[in-house]
């Protein structure tokens, strides 16, 4: 079964619930929300720059989406994750596309590929700072995962062909 999201869906995130999954569609600037359930695809945040990466925090009450290749918003959900408070730009100085985002278990932080910069970004999910080149040494990050116990986490390099 295929449902249709957008034009261009790059991005996808399910719900710590299963009850939703929210999607990028790139090349109309939005994000969908996807009702697994009744298999409802409806588009409230909308006015976002090339959105790719998208990531729902283990409780399910914020999400994190690019926008632009250089900043991150943020979702603060509801439950049903149907409305949400977006804030654009809560992150910046980012060179970010096709974004992996991973968050710590406690939801204090998360953790961005910087895919521009060769680093992996750590963004205060609390204070609201970003320190774009907190881990470098990577070519092209692409993807991040923070371990389930937060001690560790794994970086895909596209370019280096390398998980470490």
């Amino acid at each position: 079964m295929w449902l249709s999201a957008g034009q261009g869906v790059l991005g996808v995130a399910i719900a710590p619930s299963g009850a939703y999954a929210l999607a990028t569609d790139t090349d109309r600037a939005r994000l969908a929300h996807i009702d697994l359930q009744s298999k409802q695809v409806t588009h409230p945040y909308g006015g976002l720059q090339h959105p790719t990466g998208v990531a729902i925090s283990p409780s399910g009450t914020m999400a994190l989406v690019d926008s632009g290749g250089n900043s991150v918003c943020r979702i603060d959900l509801d439950p049903s994750g149907t409305r949400g408070r977006l804030t654009k730009s809560v992150f910046t100085g980012l060179s970010c596309d096709h974004t992996g985002f991973s968050f710590a278990p406690d939801e204090s932080y998360a953790l961005c590929a910087n895919t521009g910069k060769g680093s992996v970004a750590r963004l205060d999910l609390k204070t609201g700072k970003c320190e774009p080149d907190k881990y470098t040494g990577f070519q092209r990050v692409k993807g991040v995962a923070v371990a389930p116990n937060g001690r560790f986490a794994l970086v895909c390099d596209l370019n280096g062909g390398r998980v470490g």
